[in-house]
């Protein structure tokens, strides 16, 4: 069963649907959450879901039910609005950033209850999202990884800081502290290869996405490649939104909000350089969209039309087909697809 979870926070939802195998989607529950919610991350046994929510800032857990639909279990406050969410790469720590108070939250996860923050990171500029990457070739389990990285973007001064993170969840200086983009480029979301050598970040106000390489012989990134998400080049302001890889790594898909555009770019299987493969319109204002474990279907919500979209993913052109189109809460931002 894939189940999937639309956050709306203009008119304070969760929508709840189950996928189907032709990719049609089907009403399981509407949760009213309580305040404006934003940012969803689903835990790493799939059995309970943290959506972040304003103005009385926290996070709320949900049970994950059988059958995919929401039970409320807690809510917990935060010390700052989150903006993204995400685990660390052990599963045992919420990590959430904040664009709107510039900082780093870290939640330890008791239970699958996400807790109060037991560390928080201050002077993050505009922090917009945050990813956790285990060292390369770890071949341990999830419960021994030792070492992490994360990777945070901060869009208001064009770096992405880089942290050190451990198994006790406590933030460490790394020796390479940032990754520095062009001015005025505004980095936002960002997505890293499974092996953790390759990390892919989309510029928000410049039109970019930038390839980092990880350089074996110093343990430190490289900026290999950059090159535009947007087709046709024109005068309209750039105002790219997210980014996610195929789980076969061979494709990886952008989405822009001023043009309303879905690109697809082609992954080389050695080098890990992208070349443009294909674009499409899509939803209105595309801020958030999510890919099916299997490389399936692609789910887009439209911030400007209230609708997500379900696309079917051509197995071997990778081309994206609309196959099914329903009405969300007002302006949606985030979607997560979840196979149980």
């Amino acid at each position: 069963m894939k189940c999937v979870y639309v956050s709306s926070p203009t008119s304070q939802q969760l929508h709840v649907f189950e996928l189907k195998a032709t990719g049609g989607l089907e009403l399981l529950q509407i949760v009213a959450t309580p305040g404006e919610v934003q940012p969803v991350t689903i835990s790493a046994d799939g059995l309970y879901l943290y959506a972040a929510v304003r103005p009385n800032f926290a996070v709320v857990t949900y049970l994950i039910e059988s059958d995919g639909r929401l039970t409320h279990v807690a809510n917990t406050a935060l010390p700052k609005s989150a903006s993204s969410s995400c685990l660390d790469a052990s599963g045992q720590f919420l990590l959430l950033t904040s664009y709107a108070q510039n900082g780093l939250m870290v939640s330890p996860l008791v239970n699958d209850i996400a807790q109060a923050p037991m560390q928080v990171l201050e002077n993050l500029t505009k922090a917009h999202c945050v990813i956790s990457v285990s060292d390369p070739d770890l071949s341990a389990s999830t419960a021994d990884i030792e070492q992490q990285t994360l990777f945070v973007t901060c869009l208001g001064d064009d770096k992405i800081r880089l942290y050190r993170f451990d198994k006790q969840g406590q933030l460490q200086p790394h020796s390479q502290p940032w990754l520095e983009t062009q001015s005025g480029a505004g980095p936002r979301h960002l997505v890293a290869s499974k092996n953790g050598r390759h990390l892919y970040v989309i510029n928000e106000l410049d039109g970019d996405v930038l390839h980092f390489t990880l350089q074996d012989d110093r343990n430190h990134w490289q900026l290999a490649q950059r090159l535009s998400y947007i087709e046709l080049q024109n005068d309209e302001v750039h105002w790219a939104a997210d980014i996610h890889l195929t789980t076969d790594e061979r494709h990886l898909f952008v989405s822009e909000r001023t043009q309303h555009t879905m690109t697809c770019f082609s992954v080389d299987p050695d080098s890990g350089d992208l070349s443009l493969h294909d674009q499409l319109l899509t939803e209105s204002i595309p801020r958030g969209f999510d890919l099916d474990p299997y490389d399936q279907f692609l789910l887009c919500a439209g911030q400007g039309s209230d609708h997500v979209s379900v696309y079917a993913i051509d197995s071997k052109s990778r081309h994206l087909a609309r196959v099914e189109r329903q009405p969300v809460g007002r302006e949606p931002m985030w979607v997560r697809v979840l196979q149980r």
